[in-house]
């Protein structure tokens, strides 16, 4: 208990306290004079330091998969995808958008990315101990279809799509928006294609009948 403690601790403080802070203070130190912005990095980091503090650390996590490898490399990269959302609100989209405008679209995308990652603790806390994150079948690994996943399977992944949403909106991007996006999605759509394989082997045709009730992020849509 101990030790995943540390690890969690060791985790928080050099992604968060100092990669994500080094990066944005050499690449856009002026996001740290703007109350929209700082109010926004302490959403995003208290997200992720709940997010860490509630993932539940097993024996099974030894290894780490492709699939978790692309997800830190896209995590890595956050500080410059935001980056590029900043300078092109500043260079283009402040242009054509009333302040006014931009302003309440802003301060509503940093509610949004609130609730997307609401919506993604919630549905990790409801796992509880198979929501480490990783790709294994733990032993007497369980097959939850209720609460958040009722309609969907990955409501996780939902609340990240959310949030990747919602960045555009804080920081009034359109194209680099789309392009997170877009690659948020390609890389959990092939994670979720494995999570699922690795379900249907695990738990057959319980599992089938439960994906032929439910969607895998939107509820009535995909």
């Amino acid at each position: 208990m101990a030790s995943s403690a540390v690890r969690k601790a060791i985790y928080v403080i050099a992604f968060y306290g100092v990669y994500f802070n080094i990066f944005l203070l050499l690449l856009v130190p002026s996001i740290y004079s703007t109350i929209l912005y700082v109010s926004f990095l302490v959403v995003y980091y208290g997200v992720g330091i709940i997010d860490t503090a509630v993932r539940p650390v097993t024996e099974e996590d030894k290894g780490v998969d492709k699939y978790t490898r692309y997800l830190l490399i896209f995590w890595l990269l956050h500080p410059f995808i935001f980056t590029l959302m900043f300078y092109e609100n500043a260079y283009f989209t402040q242009l054509y958008l009333a302040p006014q405008t931009a302003s309440i679209l802003a301060w509503t995308g940093l509610l949004v990315y609130a609730a997307g990652g609401l919506i993604s603790i919630a549905s990790r806390i409801q796992l509880g101990r198979h929501g480490s994150g990783r790709l294994v079948l733990q032993q007497n690994h369980g097959l939850v279809t209720s609460g958040l996943y009722t309609r969907v399977r990955h409501p996780m992944y939902t609340g990240g799509l959310i949030g990747s949403i919602a960045f555009g909106m804080v920081f009034r991007s359109l194209f680099v928006m789309v392009l997170d996006v877009a690659v948020y999605f390609v890389i959990f759509r092939q994670r979720m294609q494995r999570e699922e394989e690795l379900m249907e082997q695990e738990f057959g045709e319980e599992y089938l009948d439960y994906k032929r009730k439910t969607r895998r992020l939107l509820p009535g849509v995909y």
